[in-house]
């Protein structure tokens, strides 16, 4: 499994997605949590966190940015919200 935390979700034409690292994938998933706070609420946008397989973020289309980081495009709703079980 590989966990990342990511800053904020890219704004891809409102469609909320998120830039995973392909050289740093193991196992069967990945779990993200997105730590993005609001100006107006000041509270995070994704309070929860997400996870994905990798056989899907392998099928995700690809960007490289800065020092030649590749990233898979994720878009949200092919992840799956974790929401903790309140005991």
């Amino acid at each position: 499994m590989t966990y990342y935390q990511i800053q904020s979700p890219i704004w891809n034409g409102g469609q909320r997605c998120v830039g995973l690292n392909v050289q740093l994938l193991h196992g069967m998933n990945s779990t993200f949590e997105i730590l993005y706070v609001t100006k107006k609420t000041k509270k995070r946008s994704y309070p929860y966190t997400f996870t994905v397989p990798n056989a899907v973020v392998m099928t995700c289309p690809r960007q490289t940015v800065s020092g030649g980081v590749v990233l898979a495009i994720v878009p949200l709703d092919k992840c799956t919200e974790v929401v903790p079980i309140e005991g």
